[in-house]
This record gives structure tokens, sequence and C-alpha cells, in this order.
């Protein structure tokens, strides 16, 4: 799914909220996160799962095409962790035989 497509799916399910105001809500869900994210936050959302940064250290690396030796840079990347519920959830729908996005 799509941020377009959230805030389709949103106005769908409230169309007295008007194609502006469900907009402007996703939006503000989307940067509030991301705003978490780089204070260092947690983010964790019931049933869904949870975002948190993980710090990667420097590390020995090479170019493949040269073999030229290197040192990567430290870094940080989101993780997801899903919900229990989630992971249950999605098992129990694939063992019924349902095709990935047709839930």
């Amino acid at each position: 799914m799509t941020k377009s497509e959230l805030i389709d799916k949103l106005y769908s399910l409230f169309p007295n909220l008007g194609p502006e105001k469900a907009h402007t809500a996703v939006n503000l869900i989307v940067d509030k996160m991301a705003e978490s994210l780089l204070n260092g936050e947690r983010i964790e959302i019931r049933r869904l799962g949870s975002f948190a940064l993980r710090h990667h250290k420097p590390r020995a690396a090479h170019n493949p095409k040269t073999g030229q030796k290197l040192v990567a840079k430290e870094k940080y990347s989101v993780h997801f962790k899903p919900s229990k519920e989630l992971k249950e959830a999605i098992n129990e729908a694939r063992a019924k035989g349902i095709p990935p996005g047709e839930e």
C-alpha cells in the first residue's frame, strides 16, 4: 500500500473528513513518526509492531570491482519488528492459502 492509497482508504472510510483533511492526517502521522525516529525515539503501534533505530558500527569493506579496501562508515537504519498478533495473522492467512495482498 502506498501513502496515496492509504489516504484514499481513509477518505473512503470517513467521507465526511474530506480528501484534504485525509491527506493532512496521513502526512501528519508520517511526519511525526519520522520526527520521533530522528530524535532517537522508539515507535510502538499496537497490533502492528514497533520501529526503532539500529546502530551499525564502522566495518571493513572492499570495492568488488577494484578490490580496494575501505571502511564503511557507521550508520543508523530503521528496524521494524512486527507484533505477535500481526505475525500470527499473516501465518494464519498463508496457512489458509490466501495469496499475499488478497486478505
